[in-house]
């Protein structure tokens, strides 16, 4: 009985513990990573949804549906949705325009075209 005893008691107890500490932390530091990961993505892709909509309105004021410059339009929708435009090229009856803003602490740009289609 007494053998059986010692090892319970003995210098092994509570060695679970640390292991057990590890693995959750490990768990959580993965979870952020993937959390962080996921919200960069996400914010990748209203990005390019704000060069949709930079695009649409410039190409709208382009071909005379709304009055003004198709890049001023261009650098409001960017501005209502926190980016900025870094590029804005007016064609004939297109514009392609460019936006800017960072993520994850680095400058990432996302392009979209608009306008009457081109006839060749």
């Amino acid at each position: 009985m007494r053998a059986r005893q010692r090892l319970v008691t003995g210098r092994d107890r509570g060695a679970a513990t640390p292991l057990v500490v590890g693995a959750i932390a490990a768990s959580v530091l993965l979870a952020m990573l993937l959390l962080g990961v996921g919200a960069a993505l996400a914010d990748a892709s209203r990005l390019a949804h704000t060069a949709d909509g930079a695009a649409l309105a410039a190409a709208d004021t382009l071909l005379g549906w709304l009055p003004g410059e198709p890049c001023t339009a261009a650098e409001r929708v960017a501005a209502a949705h926190g980016a900025q435009v870094s590029a804005c090229d007016v064609g004939e009856v297109s514009v392609v325009v460019t936006v800017r803003r960072s993520i994850l602490s680095m400058s990432v740009e996302r392009s979209a075209r608009a306008g009457a289609a081109d006839r060749r």
